[in-house]
């Protein structure tokens, strides 16, 4: 338990992000599609399921960008408007990282 007093401090690991683009076979943009995980493997190597995440995209370039994250381990799957489903690489996000630039292929 915390008392009361000024000795007390907080020390908050800030959250992280991912983003990038979804592309199908000609290397063109997915303009909607949705992106999810089941849960995360955090930094103490334990697979986390309360964390769920499903969010529907639409961008004319096929981007997206998932913010709030905990550091940790994350397959993202990509589900697109046929019902297809793509599972990203396992993509490892530190404390406060803004992982930019991922690139997922959807065929």
């Amino acid at each position: 338990t915390m008392k009361q007093g000024s000795q007390n401090l907080l020390l908050l690991k800030p959250p992280g992000s991912i983003s990038g683009v979804v592309v199908n076979g000609d290397d063109k943009p997915l303009r909607t599609f949705v992106v999810s995980f089941d849960g995360y493997r955090s930094e103490s190597g334990s697979f986390e399921r309360s964390r769920r995440y499903r969010q529907t995209f639409s961008h004319p370039q096929g981007r997206f960008r998932v913010g709030g994250l905990a550091a940790g381990t994350y397959e993202l799957v990509i589900t697109n408007r046929g019902g297809l489903e793509t599972r990203s690489q396992p993509l490892e996000l530190e404390s406060g990282q803004e992982l930019s630039g991922v690139r997922i292929l959807v065929e």
